[in-house]
């Protein structure tokens, strides 16, 4: 949604304009502001509590954007009516669970008709963050493992895939690092940069897994190692960069479990295109212990 904002002239400007008075000149015209932007944050659900974690989070994220958040609930063609009365139903409950932490945040709710990763990438542009529940349940619902893999997949822009409720009783998000990959891609630069963002907004220190392919030449490594600490040490965020020898799947798995959130590129270096993911990206999506960006 875009917001123009337009100022127009005082009572003086307009009679100096039509009547030539004498008083004294209107002040110069002001630049028109650029418009502002809001994006969205778009969250699938169904009834399970899977799903009720997904909006949890979803609504964490618009919060700390200031953006709106819309809640999609997917039902096939031709449901009968009682199936329908009650996934408005599901919505009214989780959207008055979404305003239960905050009444600043702006909540739409949408009973869309089709399949659910049709219906949830339709809904969300490529600036909006998608959400996701990872799990399986039973079919037609918005939590099956296949949706989470094709949503993460497909959508053109970043994605929060959630398998965890929250961090453990007693801590904060902010005690909690944000965990970021990095293998020197162009989908890593962009990881790394949203990964930024995400540890300003929450107050957290971030923390990036650098693994570089064995058969990237010397000259190639240094050169995206300094490009690495040079937009760390610019982030304005505490930062800890960390050398990855082993299997970066298996040690990203055991960040996992004491991170706030990791995020890791959709490809690695030399990626497919098409609609498959990376190894790594892949595997957090079933594995991670904390909740996962996926950035494209």
């Amino acid at each position: 949604m875009t917001t123009q904002e337009t100022r127009h002239p005082g009572r003086l400007g307009t009679i100096n304009r039509f009547l030539g008075t004498a008083t004294r000149p209107a002040p110069p015209r002001r630049p028109r502001p650029l418009p502002v932007v809001r994006h969205t944050v778009v969250v699938g659900a169904d009834d399970t509590p899977t799903a009720a974690i997904a909006v949890d989070h979803a609504a964490i994220e618009a919060e700390l954007r200031g953006w709106p958040l819309s809640i999609v609930h997917a039902q096939p063609r031709g449901v009968p009516e009682a199936d329908r009365d009650h996934g408005t139903a599901l919505l009214r409950r989780l959207a008055d669970r979404a305003h239960a932490g905050t009444d600043a945040l702006s909540v739409a709710s949408r009973l869309a008709v089709g399949p659910p990763v049709s219906c949830l990438l339709d809904r969300a542009s490529a600036e909006d963050l998608l959400v996701v529940g990872a799990g399986h349940t039973r079919a037609g619902g918005l939590l099956t493992g296949a949706t989470s893999d094709q949503v993460a997949a497909r959508h053109r822009g970043p994605v929060l895939v959630v398998r965890m409720p929250g961090p453990p009783r007693g801590t904060s998000w902010a005690e909690r690092p944000v965990v970021a990959g990095y293998d020197g891609s162009r989908w890593a630069d962009r990881a790394v940069r949203f990964a930024v963002e995400e540890a300003r907004w929450r107050g957290s220190e971030l923390v990036v897994l650098w693994s570089l392919p064995a058969w990237m030449s010397q000259a190639d490594a240094r050169m995206r190692a300094a490009r690495l600490s040079t937009a760390t040490n610019q982030a304005g965020v505490r930062t800890r960069i960390s050398r990855v020898a082993e299997d970066p799947r298996h040690r990203f798995v055991l960040e996992s479990e004491r991170a706030a959130a990791i995020v890791v590129g959709s490809r690695g270096v030399g990626g497919l295109t098409g609609l498959l993911l990376g190894s790594v990206s892949q595997a957090l999506i079933h594995e991670a212990r904390c909740p996962v960006f996926i950035v494209h």
